[in-house]
């Protein structure tokens, strides 16, 4: 659920929710992990779409179409706290950072996932989304030009979110926890459309496994090409790329202060956190963020850097339903 935490860089967006402790699991050679923010939270109730939408989409990442596709908000806010929620809306807007109109279940904010892919990424941080290096890249251009207007001009910023290079970013998968989604060998799948001399259209898909680089990679050699970068399919209301950023934030936030999982990560990975934890840097812009904060009054809601906005202690990361979802 979506709060403010004061850190370092000042007032940011962070999360009440807590992680699901990872238990061992010594048949599969799986060792718990510790961290500051795990706790043994009941799950949630997924928000599912309904089935005719469910048949229309394919998964976000593998783009296999199928009925238990479940689907995944990278920004969310408390259930039933409809203050919290207009505050985040606020804030976000204030920034720049989402168009007009926007609300935390426009389909900017909102992508279909595997259940599986879905529980990893949400319950148990095995994972974070982000944008490709070359994204990265154009949009830090971006974003870091609007700052200078800001700075110079007092120009709010404003983004063009239904043209390049906001329409068509690219996005990647990086495994934080790589070993615990795919263990033993096992594998998954990333689908591509052909279409055969009879003009029949059909899914193949290409399996990917975990390299001795801790990589997802076509084979075990760290030098086998690697889980290729992707889009969505949708040719409207696509996928806010500064969303998947600033969710993706969050989590590198927490992953860093989790021990030192970080230094396993291979070269790509760890590039490719360093790139997003800069965009994230270039849109938190502090002149920006400051007049949002006076704005909406959230110095006190944010708390001090030492507070429990990345993961609230063990019982307090429930919706008022009794249900949590991540930061997602």
């Amino acid at each position: 659920m979506a709060t403010f935490r004061m850190t370092e860089g000042g007032v940011r967006l962070s999360t009440t929710f807590a992680y699901k402790k990872v238990k061992a699991i010594p048949d599969l050679g799986l060792h718990a992990l510790q961290r500051d923010h795990s706790s043994d939270a009941a799950g949630t109730q997924t928000d599912q779409p309904d089935s005719e939408e469910r048949t229309n989409e394919s998964c976000f990442v593998t783009k296999r179409p199928c009925y238990t596709l479940e689907r995944a908000h990278f920004i969310n806010a408390v259930k039933k706290r409809s203050d919290e929620k207009t505050k985040v809306e606020g804030y976000l807007s204030i920034c720049g950072i989402v168009p007009d109109r926007f609300n935390l279940n426009s389909p900017s904010n909102i992508v279909p996932l595997d259940r599986t892919l879905h529980h990893s990424f949400d319950q148990l941080g095995f994972l974070i989304f982000t944008c490709s290096e070359n994204t990265l890249s154009t949009l830090a251009d971006l974003v870091e030009s609007e700052n200078e207007k800001y700075d110079k001009l007092g120009i709010s910023r404003c983004f063009d979110f239904n043209n390049a290079p906001l329409s068509d970013a690219e996005f990647e998968m990086v495994l934080l926890h790589p070993n615990h989604l795919l263990p033993k060998g096992s594998t998954i799948a990333m689908h591509t459309l052909h279409r055969s001399a009879d003009n029949t259209e059909r899914l193949i898909g290409k399996l990917y496994m975990i390299a001795k680089d801790g990589a997802l990679r076509e084979g075990l050699d760290p030098t086998s090409p690697r889980f290729p970068a992707f889009c969505h399919t949708r040719t409207e209301n696509h996928i806010n790329p500064f969303l998947v950023i600033l969710n993706a934030e969050i989590a590198i936030r927490r992953f860093k202060r989790s021990g030192d999982y970080f230094n396993s990560l291979c070269t790509e990975y760890k590039d490719l956190i360093t790139q997003t934890m800069h965009l994230a840097d270039l849109l938190y812009h502090p002149p920006i963020v400051d007049h949002a904060v006076k704005t909406l009054h959230l110095a006190d809601q944010a708390g001090g850097a030492g507070g429990t906005g990345d993961g609230a202690p063990e019982g307090e990361n429930e919706d008022e339903d009794g249900s949590g979802t991540n930061a997602s």
